[in-house]
């Protein structure tokens, strides 16, 4: 496992000032490709994302459950397998999704992080909320590695009797 250092942003400095700093990076980028993109709309968003951002070698860690993948293919059949669920049950069920994350400075110009809250409410408005850190080193614009830590999650978890595919 890498060593991180990251840094909180300083008290005297805005949120506006950081955020236009941070507009003309890869990180940035994105980090803001993922936010736009939507589940209910389609899937393949998320995997044209991969695509561009992530090198072929990427290493991909959770740190819980403890997971491991290793390569843009392992990486991809990761996220195809809980995308497309998720993207049925927002299309057919009424699942909304929403992300928003923030910036976290780094030390070092060649990694970064990102706090993440992914927020799942089902067709009743039953919630789910999803926190973690995201830390990712790059390589010529692309993430080499990307470790997902401090995953929390509130609420939920959403079933059929949420959804409205449940009288189906």
């Amino acid at each position: 496992m890498k060593n991180f250092h990251i840094a909180l942003i300083p008290s005297d400095r805005s949120g506006t000032e950081f955020a236009a700093a941070d507009r003309n990076t890869p990180d940035y980028a994105l980090n803001h490709a993922l936010k736009r993109a939507e589940i209910n709309q389609s899937f393949e968003v998320y995997l044209d994302i991969l695509e561009r951002f992530y090198a072929d070698d990427i290493e991909f860690f959770v740190d819980e459950p403890q997971r491991q993948i290793i390569g843009k293919g392992a990486v991809r059949a990761f996220l195809l397998s809980f995308l497309v669920p998720i993207h049925v049950i927002a299309e057919v069920g009424g699942l909304l999704v929403s992300a928003q994350h923030k910036s976290i400075a780094s030390e070092t110009r060649d990694t970064t992080a990102t706090a993440w809250e992914v927020t799942l409410v089902a067709a009743n408005g039953k919630r789910c909320v999803i926190t973690c850190l995201c830390l990712r080193e790059w390589r010529d614009s692309r993430v080499v590695y990307e470790r997902l830590s401090d995953v929390h999650v509130e609420g939920g978890p959403l079933g059929g009797d949420d959804l409205r595919c449940s009288s189906l």
